[in-house]
């Protein structure tokens, strides 16, 4: 009987032969890290990403190896990708949300004014923005939960919009996109480190489609 499509496979002889079959097939086409983002870039597709850097889920350091796993399949330096593609460390933020860091930037909500900031303090405005006017964001605004005290700050926006409580709000944090070249080196240097056999089991080539 074959190996895999086994109901009867004994999960504790996973092996790397296994896990390499299972990067192969793709099941549900669930692989997420492709490289060649020509075709979305074509389009003019626009995507605008961020980690949190106390993500305990998925580890930060990938969303980086990512972004220059993207640089170097599609050939594309920092300021070339950052025609459509950018990408924002935020620093005390866990998997998503949460955490102690300014981690209210519109992600799930309200961003870090509350609504009244605009695409300065909201990621998905920031993208709207983006797309549609061509104003790329060189910078993500956040804020983080605060004691009672702490007062909302002020905005020119008058607008109706549903307010956050002022425990909500304590400080306001331009988070500035990564700088990616250094990032990018440091990177290929500990891939130089590993063995060319490694690589080639996971590399997509330069100018593979996707």
């Amino acid at each position: 009987m074959s190996r895999y499509q086994n109901t009867t496979w004994d999960l504790s002889s996973f092996n790397i032969k296994d896990a390499t079959y299972s990067i192969a097939l793709n099941p549900a086409n669930i692989e997420s890290f492709k490289g060649n983002l020509s075709a979305f870039r074509a389009h003019g597709g626009k995507a605008l990403i961020y980690h949190g850097q106390q993500d305990s889920t998925v580890t930060s350091p990938n969303t980086a190896r990512y972004y220059d796993h993207v640089s170097r399949t599609m050939d594309l330096d920092a300021s070339s990708l950052d025609d459509f593609f950018r990408y924002f460390r935020i620093g005390g933020m866990s998997h998503c949300s949460g955490g102690p860091g300014a981690r209210r930037i519109g992600q799930t909500a309200l961003g870090a004014l509350g609504g009244k900031g605009g695409a300065t303090s909201n990621v998905l405005l920031a993208l709207v923005e983006w797309v549609e006017k061509g104003v790329a964001p060189e910078t993500v605004r956040g804020a983080r939960a605060s004691p009672p005290h702490v007062a909302i700050p002020p905005c020119a926006d008058t607008s109706p919009q549903a307010p956050l409580e002022a425990a909500d709000i304590i400080v306001e944090r331009s988070i500035s996109r990564l700088l990616a070249v250094q990032d990018a080196e440091d990177l290929r240097g500990k891939r130089r480190d590993r063995s060319s056999n490694e690589l080639s089991k996971f590399e997509e080539p330069a100018n593979g489609a996707n």
